[in-house]
């Protein structure tokens, strides 16, 4: 049953509310209540938006690997396989795919958890179960389940994150919608609802990546994700860099679909039909797949053009 902070009203912020956590231990930096971000590779992981969101707020931050789950539980290695890669003298080892969770304590003073890896292919229940283990030793009050989903979307759309909860509290700290998401889930909605059962506030953080690039990176959508984390956890990160990568991959796509008739034509389709808030009835769809195969031979000539 969960059990939330009845007096929201004294609070301005996400981040002020969870300072006020009570948590056990014996010393006040053990005390320091802590926020769980959430993502998997995988389903709801398109454009790599949610783990490029991730990986890059690690890049950023000086954290370390709090606790690290057993691969041979989770993965099946003929699918995720391990990889060659070179060591710190130069000699080659293994490395394993496998679920990590870092922490680090942002310029306000908020302790974060980031819990990335890829989707796991065995014991979904289990995986899940000792991700929150872990959590709870971190003293972790609060998750934030990080999901990026293909849309029928053009890439020249703005692109903001939209927050969902069953939280109260949560929803009256942000602008945060009832979670009405249905179909099938990825791990990350599976931790997001087994965190809520077992008693903590979730926060779900939604961004969306046209479905004919969902397979390539979305920069555009990964800063979108950031900007949401940044807004209610503080996370006080210069994004510059990131959002003049985000610039050229519009720039880029915008060369693509002016070179190619069929892209052209799909492109101004869903502007048409976003503008005028419409779905694309699915018999009317165009082969998303057929686009994004032609998109990877583009924008690869483009980046190699002897070749």
């Amino acid at each position: 049953m969960n059990s939330e902070h009845e007096h929201t009203e004294a609070f301005n912020s996400v981040k002020e509310w969870v300072r006020a956590q009570p948590v056990s231990g014996s010393s006040a930096d053990e005390r320091r209540p802590a926020v769980l971000i959430a993502t998997f590779g995988g389903f709801e992981n398109a454009g790599q938006a949610a783990t490029g969101a991730a990986e890059w707020i690690l890049e950023h931050v000086d954290q370390t690997v709090a606790a690290k789950l057993n691969p041979e539980d989770y993965y099946d290695f003929r699918v995720n396989r391990p990889s060659r890669v070179a060591g710190a003298n130069g000699s080659l080892k293994l490395s394993w795919p496998t679920t990590r969770l870092h922490r680090f304590r942002t310029p306000t003073g908020l302790d974060v958890v980031i819990a990335l890896g890829p989707e796991p292919n065995l014991q979904w229940i289990s995986f899940v179960g000792e991700v929150l283990m872990h959590a709870e030793a971190l003293n972790v009050v609060m998750v934030t389940a990080l999901h990026a989903t293909a849309e029928q979307i053009p890439h020249s759309s703005d692109v903001t994150a939209r927050l969902t909860s069953d939280s109260r509290v949560l929803r009256s700290l942000t602008n945060a919608k009832q979670s009405d998401d249905v179909g099938p889930a990825g791990i990350v909605s599976v931790l997001s609802d087994t965190a809520w059962a077992a008693g903590l506030p979730v926060l779900d953080v939604w961004v969306d990546v046209p479905h004919y690039v969902a397979a390539t990176q979305s920069p555009k959508a990964q800063l979108a994700l950031i900007a949401a984390l940044d807004e209610h956890l503080g996370l006080d990160l210069t994004t510059d860099s990131l959002r003049e990568h985000a610039k050229e991959w519009e720039e880029a796509l915008d060369d693509a679909v002016e070179d190619d008739p069929r892209m052209s034509a799909l492109v101004a389709q869903l502007q048409e039909r976003q503008a005028e808030n419409d779905q694309t009835p699915a018999h009317e769809r165009i082969d998303g797949e057929k686009i994004a195969e032609e998109l990877r031979r583009y924008l690869s000539g483009r980046e190699n053009p002897s070749s």
